[in-house]
Formats: C-alpha cells, sequence, structure tokens
C-alpha cells in the first residue's frame, strides 16, 4: 500500500494520467503483484529471474541500507 499527494492535481493534470498508467502497468505485469518479499532467485513460468535491490545510486542496498532511517 502507497500514499499518494493528490493536492496538486490541478497543477499537475497528467499526474492522474500517470498513476492510470502505472495501475495498468501492475495489472498487465504479474511481477509486480507478488505478494511476499522477492530477493535473489525467483522461478516463474516464464524462467528463473534473478532479482536484486539497488539504491537510488544504483549500489547494491545492505542490511545496514535497509535499516537505516535516511531517506534515498
Amino acid at each position: 500500500m502507497a500514499w499518494l499527494d493528490w493536492s496538486g492535481l490541478e497543477q499537475d493534470p497528467d499526474f492522474a494520467l500517470q498513476v492510470r498508467e502505472l495501475i495498468q502497468l501492475r495489472k498487465k505485469t504479474p511481477l509486480l503483484r507478488l505478494r511476499q518479499h522477492v530477493h535473489g532467485s525467483l522461478e516463474t513460468e516464464c524462467g528463473l529471474w534473478e532479482v536484486d535491490w539497488l539504491s537510488p545510486s544504483g549500489t547494491p542496498m545492505t542490511d545496514d541500507s535497509w535499516a537505516s532511517d535516511r531517506v534515498f
């Protein structure tokens, strides 16, 4: 679950369109609807996927990164 700030909708009418597109992407992409946290290997109908979590700078997330309350 996520929270979105809808207060700027009048200044950015494309925001609602972008949200609709993201909802459609999530509906069409099974990997975006998994109910469990995935890291490492994930076997799907399409084969084996390797899942890595990266920080916004592109470096792998560490245990310390996850535990930090610093906003990236």
